[in-house]
């Protein structure tokens, strides 16, 4: 069951069939604007990130069975999310700067990194892995593990606002 998942300026993501567009499922639960969206590399699992201050992580997308979903609350408003590709880690920016990691199995918080920039976060990545966790900012790229404190690695400054990062599929390379 092969799907595109979309959002479009508002509170809704929509779910499409490739081949045709026809819409199959609308997840509706944000309250504003959703402003990123990840997907884990079966589809199983779409994470959404919005202005109302919550990210959702949406379950069983890629099957006919109802959608389950839970949510993520943050202290601003969410501005990027990740999802690694076997769907056990999510992770979530926030406008605070703040980082998250999560368990999507257990949904609980795995770690949190406040105030992780000087400036607005624009991108977030996750390596295969689930315990690696790049972000990008206006000035630069931090490389975050799990169980450290800081930055492992910090990557700028930059001559343009980094945009979007990605893990190479060895999970040792970033591509920006």
């Amino acid at each position: 069951w092969h799907h595109i998942a979309l959002v479009a300026g508002d509170e809704l993501v929509w779910i499409l069939d490739p081949e045709n567009g026809e819409v199959l499922r609308t997840l509706m639960g944000h309250d504003t604007e959703v402003v990123d969206i990840a997907s884990d590399e079966m589809g199983y699992r779409v994470i959404t990130g919005s202005s109302d201050s919550r990210a959702i992580v949406w379950e069983a997308v890629d099957s006919l069975a109802v959608v389950e979903s839970w949510s993520i609350a943050h202290e601003r408003g969410v501005v990027a999310v990740a999802i690694s590709a076997d769907a056990r880690v999510v992770a979530t920016a926030d406008k605070t700067k703040a980082l998250r990691l999560c368990d999507a199995e257990k949904q609980e918080t795995l770690q949190i990194w406040p105030s992780a920039h000087r400036g607005q976060i624009n991108a977030l990545a996750l390596a295969a892995d689930g315990e690696r966790l790049a972000s990008a900012s206006r000035e630069e790229v931090r490389v975050f593990l799990l169980g450290e404190k800081e930055a492992v690695q910090v990557l700028g400054p930059h001559r343009a606002i980094v945009r979007a990062i990605l893990f190479h599929e060895d999970g040792e390379r970033l591509v920006r």
